[in-house]
């Protein structure tokens, strides 16, 4: 773990941004709701929330669709729309659709082995991310000391 390092610089932790996201994401599991379709090879899902979690769900969900573009040979992003944001996941494998639409929002958003760093990584900046930038941002210090 990074915390364990000597070479960790604390002046750049920033354990508020990384309650940020931890608030977002408990404001999407607990409140956002989410419609699922199949379009052809892409399963759709439109994630929907009122205030504060519509701003979780616009923040969240690009960011974790773009974390999750190629894990399992999926074609994975997402847009902000008015009223949350759309999330669609592009495969060739019907077994895989049907995989994606039986998890559903929630059981996809806690897929992959990205979790840990990205939260060791949320607290390395002292924004939170707005949109799918986070892959590019996490990426380059999932490599580095926190």
């Amino acid at each position: 773990m990074a915390f364990l390092t000597p070479n960790t610089n604390w002046s750049t932790v920033n354990v508020d941004a990384l309650r940020a996201h931890l608030l977002d994401m408990d404001k999407v599991f607990m409140q956002a709701d989410a419609g699922i379709s199949v379009v052809e090879d892409e399963v759709r899902i439109h994630i929907t929330g009122k205030g504060t979690t519509l701003s979780a769900v616009q923040r969240m969900i690009p960011a974790h669709a773009s974390m999750m573009n190629g894990y399992r040979d999926w074609r994975s992003s997402a847009v902000q729309t008015q009223d949350g944001a759309l999330w669609t996941i592009g495969t060739k494998a019907a077994s895989e659709r049907e995989r994606i639409k039986a998890l559903g929002l929630f059981g996809l958003l806690v897929l992959g082995s990205h979790h840990s760093p990205h939260h060791l990584a949320s607290m390395r900046f002292r924004w939170m991310p707005r949109s799918c930038g986070l892959a590019v941002k996490v990426d380059a210090v999932l490599t580095s000391e926190l």
